[in-house]
């Protein structure tokens, strides 16, 4: 089996597990995870991606699964309420140009792993950073890093 194949496998899994499980989760009508480390997850499909305002593929089908987890390090009613850290991937799988009918032939165009810090302040001001991993699984791009930082209120 083919990296590109046993991506495809894995989002069709993914697929299948949201389908089965996401309903019964939305009806019980609070939250099943209560704790200290929360789980996110998804699939999107797409007929085109964008990256930063440039066009990287607009032919056939893009399908970018994600998943984040998060943990609460610390939260409180003083003046720093909560301290949050994230780990994640997001990746795409292009059947186009940038994908299976490109020059490699392989699915999987991107896939990102990042790392995030975000601290909020009463009353409501928020401080974060964020480390990202740009991975070209099939060699379109090369890798790049950067360091995001964030302040809201």
């Amino acid at each position: 089996m083919s990296m590109s194949a046993g991506a495809l496998r894995c989002a069709a899994a993914l697929v299948l597990f949201l389908a089965c499980f996401a309903p019964a989760a939305a009806a019980q009508g609070s939250n099943p995870n209560p704790g200290r480390i929360h789980f996110t997850g998804g699939l999107d499909f797409s007929n085109a991606y964008m990256f930063r305002g440039l066009l990287q593929d607009d032919t056939r089908v893009i399908v970018q699964p994600f998943i984040d987890a998060a943990a609460d390090l610390y939260s409180s009613n003083t003046d720093v309420n909560r301290v949050t850290a994230h780990l994640g991937t997001w990746n795409s799988l292009h059947t186009g140009a940038t994908g299976r009918q490109g020059p490699s032939r392989e699915l999987w165009y991107e896939s990102d792993v990042y790392a995030g810090l975000e601290v909020v302040f009463e009353p409501g001001l928020s401080v974060g950073t964020t480390f990202t991993t740009y991975l070209s699984p099939n060699n379109s791009f090369s890798t790049v890093k950067e360091f995001a930082f964030r302040v809201g209120y």
